[in-house]
């Protein structure tokens, strides 16, 4: 609810509240999915002009791509693995019958 009164209020131009503000974002009292953290305020406020740290989202989406890549990874290890596997197998075979027409 805090989240969209604030809202409100900036759309307003209502800078007056920017303390107000800022404390119900400390006590943990604004949804950050209505106006993002604090930071997302300040520049809505004019207050700042770019963030200085990653917001969740930013985190989240890093995240994603860290999972992403490590998925393909994965992958292609896995694959590799199958080929070498799949390799040793025959080069297995191919001892036994080169063993069997010897012995």
């Amino acid at each position: 609810m805090n989240g969209f009164l604030f809202l409100s209020l900036l759309d307003l131009g209502v800078l007056e509240a920017d303390s107000l503000i800022k404390e119900a974002f400390f006590a943990h009292e604004v949804d950050y999915d209505v106006m993002g953290d604090w930071e997302d305020a300040q520049i809505g406020m004019g207050l700042s002009k770019e963030r200085l740290i990653l917001s969740l989202v930013d985190i989240f989406d890093r995240k994603l791509q860290n999972l992403d890549t490590l998925e393909i990874i994965q992958k292609e290890v896995a694959k590799k693995t199958r080929k070498r596997i799949k390799k040793d197998g025959q080069d297995e075979q191919e001892e036994a019958a080169e063993e069997e027409m010897i012995g």
